[in-house]
């Protein structure tokens, strides 16, 4: 259907508003030009259609915006960050017929608040690149690949990168939260997760299949031995007990020295009596590495691809991907 023009309104309360999430409209340059939000601080863009020089237009109209949420805007391919006052940007994509505009770069140059960076639509194609962002601890979601040599990782389907001179470690040193849905996911691409995040504290296993190899114990004898894992929180969601998959979660077990919790969202149509007796046997939780690790078998879960957020102000939880239902 034709988007709608916004409602007036927007140009009535605009001098006032903390907070506003506009959606299924068509945001026209003319009316983007005549908007300012000085006193915005969460702006939600949802079913909107808006060009790329308005977007950031009305982005450098809101002095002191914090969160930032994108939900099946189309109309711009790029987005250019420059804001000092944003400390989350959350940005959803759905696939459009081949003739609409949608996002599919997304590049941070300045941002020295910004601590969330979020992507819900974990299968779509988004390239971000980050030039200064020197406060990001929460990122996700992450998928398909992993390769710290190469300063890149993956964020939906393509690469988010350092850039600038900046290796992908010094970029992403501080993030403390992560959550990652990977095809074929196996111990090689943790190894590589924890070696480019070295103070990565929680993370997140969403959505992911898990193959079959067994070898993790003998390839890593010795570097379990000198890998510091700091983890404190490791979740997986969709877990049904499958050899790949306890053999995958023992790898937590054993060698996370600091974990405090591991929790397993089952499905309901996985879950049977006796089976958190059955994981915590097989599990080999008797041989735990960190002796006050907590081990949360539940069926209570959203199963998001990536996190719990609704509105623009859930951008403002501490850790976006805990689930809350």
């Amino acid at each position: 259907m034709q988007p709608r023009p916004p409602p007036a309104s927007i140009f009535r309360f605009s001098s006032s508003l903390r907070v506003a999430t506009i959606g299924k409209c068509h945001l026209q340059d003319a009316i983007v030009q005549m908007l300012h939000f000085p006193k915005l601080e969460h702006l939600g863009l949802e079913d909107v259609v808006i060009s790329e020089g308005s977007l950031h237009s009305i982005i450098a109209a809101c002095p002191v915006l914090e969160c930032l949420l994108l939900v099946r805007a189309i109309g711009f391919r790029c987005l250019r960050i420059n804001s000092a006052s944003l400390t989350s940007i959350g940005v959803d994509i759905l696939y459009f017929p081949a003739e609409q505009i949608e996002l599919g770069e997304l590049i941070i140059e300045h941002a020295p608040l910004l601590e969330k960076l979020l992507n819900f639509g974990v299968r779509n194609e988004l390239d971000v690149s980050i030039i200064s962002a020197p406060k990001l601890v929460a990122v996700g979601c992450l998928c398909q690949q992993f390769c710290h040599r190469h300063s890149r990782f993956t964020f939906g389907t393509t690469v988010i990168k350092g850039v600038k001179n900046e290796s992908l470690p010094e970029v992403v040193h501080n993030v403390k939260t992560l959550a990652v849905s990977v095809l074929l996911l196996d111990v090689d691409k943790v190894v590589d997760i924890l070696r480019c995040f070295p103070c990565l504290e929680n993370l997140y296993f969403k959505s992911c299949e898990l193959t079959s190899k067994v070898v993790w114990r003998k390839k890593y004898r010795n570097l379990t031995k000198s890998l510091d894992i700091r983890l404190k929180t490791v979740v997986l969601e969709d877990y049904r007990g499958i050899w790949a998959e306890v053999h995958f979660a023992q790898f937590f077990v054993l060698n996370a020295r600091t974990l405090e919790a591991m929790k397993f969202f089952v499905t309901c149509k996985d879950y049977y009596k006796g089976f958190a007796a059955e994981q915590r046997k097989v599990l080999q939780l008797d041989k735990k590495a960190s002796s006050g690790a907590r081990f949360i078998f539940t069926t209570k879960g959203c199963f998001h691809d990536a996190a719990c957020i609704e509105h623009v102000q859930d951008l403002s939880f501490t850790d976006p991907f805990e689930c809350r239902c």
